[in-house]
């Protein structure tokens, strides 16, 4: 696993690689420091591509680290053509491709950091890909927010194919087939990807603060500020089969069969 830590008051940022022991429901699970690598500061996100982690840094831009020795992190390419107001906000890997967040454009990238393309955006600040299909969310002060679906077959020219209103996003994942959403307004809305578009099968309402997809993409965990729910996600369908009493549910993280 890799996790970010805040130290000090100049934000910097340290990536500590670890690997989980044992785990236990509501319980603290050991586990055991492979590496450190604190020669990034102000990242803002990470993705890991096999052995390969690609680290957003708002003031450093994109940095790939060889993770092949966990224990030995060794930084490799850098892309840093960023400029005011277009700042690495969130990165996501697809299929040979490296997606950015970065305000005002979606950056797309090779897995060496080349530059292959981009999309103008408004104030872009996550993103999701998966393949060659990415899912842009887009607004301005929370104002006339967006998710958008970017098909990226051809990376000089990424198009957008559909999107979505969401009046308060607070973070997007994608699968194989389905778009996730969560809104601290609305709630948490899924989507099935199709050739056409986005159609919407199923929602939770109420302010959702977390959420989590099993690998499998067949169950979903839901954190509101007032429960804990699981569903059945399978084809295209949702169907809650436990909820439970919870306030304020802002984190949560599959591992195993526990979360």
């Amino acid at each position: 696993i890799c996790f970010c830590t805040l130290l000090g008051l100049h934000e910097r940022m340290w990536l500590v690689i670890a690997a989980v022991a044992t785990c236990s429901w509501i319980q603290t699970f050991p586990v055991s420091e492979l590496g450190v690598m604190d020669m990034v500061q102000n990242i803002t996100d990470f993705a890991v591509g096999g052995r390969v982690m690609y680290i957003a840094s708002l003031t450093e831009g994109v940095i790939t680290a060889d993770l092949s020795d966990p224990s030995k992190p060794r930084l490799g390419e850098q892309y840093n053509n960023f400029t005011e107001g277009r700042m690495a906000h969130a990165i996501a890997t697809g299929d040979e491709v490296v997606c950015v967040a970065a305000g005002k454009r979606l950056l797309i990238l090779d897995n060496d950091l080349g530059y292959l393309g981009e999309l103008p955006t408004v104030n872009s600040t996550q993103v999701a890909v998966t393949g060659r299909t990415a899912f842009v969310m887009d607004c301005i002060r929370g104002l006339n927010c967006s998710v958008s679906m970017v098909d990226l077959s051809a990376p000089a020219t990424p198009v957008i194919t559909a999107s979505v209103p969401s009046p308060s996003p607070r973070s997007v994942k994608a699968t194989q087939d389905m778009l996730i959403i969560a809104d601290i307004l609305s709630g948490l809305t899924m989507y099935n990807i199709t050739s056409t578009g986005l159609v919407e099968f199923s929602s939770f309402g109420g302010n959702t603060l977390s959420f989590a997809l099993q690998s499998d993409g067949q169950t979903l965990f839901v954190g509101t500020t007032k429960a804990f729910v699981a569903a059945d996600v399978r084809q295209g369908t949702s169907i809650e089969y436990a909820r439970a009493a919870a306030d304020d549910v802002v984190s949560m993280y599959i591992l195993g069969t526990v979360v």
